[in-house]
């Protein structure tokens, strides 16, 4: 599924409910990843850092946090994927 697609906004609407704080990866490998932190945080300053923090993929590729944002709908997502794929990804 390619970013931004029809397709893909579809699917992003049905399983994320917005707003949500989002925490975005980089991979060693050029690969961008996010999680949704869970947090009742209303901003990225007041999240605790276990939340946050960069994990070990099984793949053995290691992540690097590069933005955390509390982002209102599908748009907003998908802007700074965008932007993040550009910069950082492979």
């Amino acid at each position: 599924m390619e970013l931004g697609s029809k397709e893909w906004f579809e699917a992003l609407e049905k399983n994320v409910k917005f707003p949500k704080t989002v925490a975005f990866y980089v991979s060693n490998r050029g690969k961008v990843y996010s999680q949704i932190v869970d947090t009742k945080a209303e901003s990225p300053m007041n999240i605790k850092y276990e939340k946050i923090q960069p994990s070990l993929l099984l793949s053995g590729e290691r992540t690097a946090l590069v933005r955390v944002k509390r982002l209102d709908n599908s748009k907003e997502y998908y802007s700074l994927s965008k932007e993040l794929h550009e910069a950082w990804g492979k």
